[in-house]
C-alpha cells in the first residue's frame, strides 16, 4: 500500500497520521484510529502479561478513566520498589524509587504511548492527544515498603 503523505502530517510505520499543528507532534508506531480506548486497554493488558507475567510475581492493573484516559497501576512487583535513602521529609535528592523500579515505570509508559499520539504545546494551551495516560505505582506497596525501611532504619530519640 503506498502512502500519500500530506503536508503538516506525522505518520507511523502503519501509514496512520495526526496533522502537525504544533510543529512537534509524536505518534505512536501502534497508533490506530479506529482502536477504542477499551480495545487499546486490553492490548497493553495483554501486552504487559507477556514482558511481565504474574508468575514471575507482576500484577498491574490497565484501565479506562473518566474522559479520555488509560491508567496503568502497578500493583506488585518481585523486588522492592522503594530506595533505602529515600526520605520524603528530608530534601537529600535522592529518588524515590530504585533503578529497577524506574526501569519498570519506563518500560510499561513505553508499552502505552505506542497507542498514542501527542500534539500539545503548553504555552498557547493548545491539546490534542489520543488519550490521557499514567503510569504508578499503587500506594499500598509503596507505603508498606516505606515504613518498612523507617521502622528498621528509625534510631532511638533521646529526651
Amino acid at each position: 500500500m503506498t502512502v500519500i503523505k500530506q503536508p503538516n502530517h506525522v505518520y507511523n510505520d502503519l501509514g496512520h497520521s495526526v496533522y502537525n499543528y504544533t510543529g512537534h507532534a509524536t505518534i505512536g508506531c501502534l497508533y490506530d484510529p479506529a482502536r477504542s480506548r477499551k480495545d487499546i486497554a486490553t492490548e497493553v493488558r495483554r501486552q504487559l502479561a507477556i514482558y511481565y507475567p504474574s508468575k514471575a510475581g507482576y500484577k498491574f492493573s490497565v484501565t479506562c478513566s473518566r474522559g479520555r484516559g488509560i491508567d496503568i497501576k502497578i500493583l506488585k512487583v518481585p523486588y522492592k520498589i522503594v530506595n533505602a535513602k529515600y526520605d520524603p521529609y528530608i530534601r537529600n535528592n535522592e529518588p524515590r524509587y530504585n533503578a529497577e523500579a524506574i526501569d519498570l515505570l519506563k518500560q510499561a509508559e513505553a508499552i502505552l504511548e505506542a497507542y498514542n499520539y501527542s500534539d500539545c504545546d503548553g504555552m498557547t494551551d493548545y491539546f490534542n492527544v489520543n488519550f490521557y495516560s499514567s503510569v504508578q505505582y499503587d500506594y499500598a506497596i509503596e507505603n508498606k515498603e516505606y515504613t518498612d525501611n523507617k521502622v528498621r532504619t528509625q534510631e532511638p530519640v533521646i529526651i
